[in-house]
């Protein structure tokens, strides 16, 4: 099955650049031939996926070259269009903040296709949380950024949200303790830029080692601290939580303590509601992990005085 998959991404990406002039002159520039062997290698990732909005491919440059590894990204329904379209703007208005991303190399303006330089995700250890913190902050001192497009098109339909509330809370979700800590964090100041979704595989490693912050379609406005307790809820091991959180309390005052105890409660019983619904479809690992870190962050946000 995986190489019957294999030959229709190769089918979809010739059907692609023949239909997209500007992309094959773009991989030819670069020395990528689309329809040699080997050239492009599909993502694991999407062989998962029962209708994906977006296809991506990577080319891997020889060894010893100096040259990074490619990413095309194609767009293969409406959805997909917006999304590129969004992640070449976020990319550019993060640049401008100072954050590093993935460098775009060409894309075409309807949204149809993108060509950059690729990241690859990492697991983090006590140096990439210190960098990713950094990267978190300067999002959060930068201007605000333009809203992406269409951004509450991401939510699920009415019916969809129903379905999900109802498996969520079949499967554990305390639905109190959701209700209060959505309130809660409903209630601060939206008034911080945010990437909207910092987590670490939102956060891989360039070809110089450095994180570079990906998926920007879900930025805009929102409370203190959203982006770094996103991130923490994240971390898959508890030193590395610990490290965060100490870094992040060494310098709050008294009243930014609450707030960051009221956002890392919100963002732990998301996690949980998320890995609860059939839309996710995430692992048993991802759910077993949103599940240890609920209770941590609830401990916290009482130690911290939250409402």
């Amino acid at each position: 099955m995986r190489t019957t998959r294999s030959a229709q991404h190769r089918d979809l990406l010739l059907r692609c650049v023949a239909q997209h002039d500007g992309l094959r002159e773009v991989l030819l520039d670069l020395s990528v031939d689309p329809g040699a062997p080997g050239a492009l290698e599909a993502l694991e990732a999407l062989t998962t996926s029962r209708r994906p909005s977006v296809v991506r491919w990577r080319h891997r440059s020889a060894a010893g070259t100096g040259h990074p590894d490619l990413l095309v990204e194609l767009a293969v329904r409406r959805a997909g269009n917006r999304s590129l379209r969004n992640e070449v703007a976020g990319r550019r208005w993060a640049a401008t903040a100072g954050v590093n991303t993935p460098r775009v190399l060409a894309h075409d303006t309807a949204g149809e296709w993108m060509v950059g330089e690729a990241a690859t995700p990492v697991e983090p250890d006590p140096a990439y949380v210190d960098t990713v913190v950094a990267q978190a902050r300067l999002i959060a001192a930068a201007p605000a950024p333009p809203p992406g497009e269409d951004s509450r098109s991401w939510q699920a339909p009415p019916v969809a949200r129903l379905l999900n509330a109802g498996l969520a809370t079949t499967h554990g979700l305390p639905v109190p303790l959701f209700l209060r800590a959505r309130e809660a964090y409903r209630s601060l100041p939206h008034d911080q830029p945010v990437h909207g979704d910092f987590y670490y595989l939102n956060v891989p490693v360039d070809a110089a080692g450095r994180p570079a912050v990906v998926d920007w379609e879900f930025r805009g406005q929102g409370p203190e601290f959203s982006d770094v307790l996103r991130m923490w809820v994240s971390l898959p091991e508890r030193s590395l939580r610990d490290q965060l959180l100490e870094s992040l309390l060494g310098s709050a005052s008294a009243e930014q303590r609450g707030r960051i105890g009221v956002v890392a409660r919100w963002m732990a019983v998301r996690q949980l509601a998320e890995n609860l619904t059939f839309v996710v479809r995430t692992s048993q690992v991802s759910l077993d992990h949103a599940r240890e870190v609920l209770p941590e962050a609830v401990a916290v946000a009482e130690a911290l005085g939250a409402p």
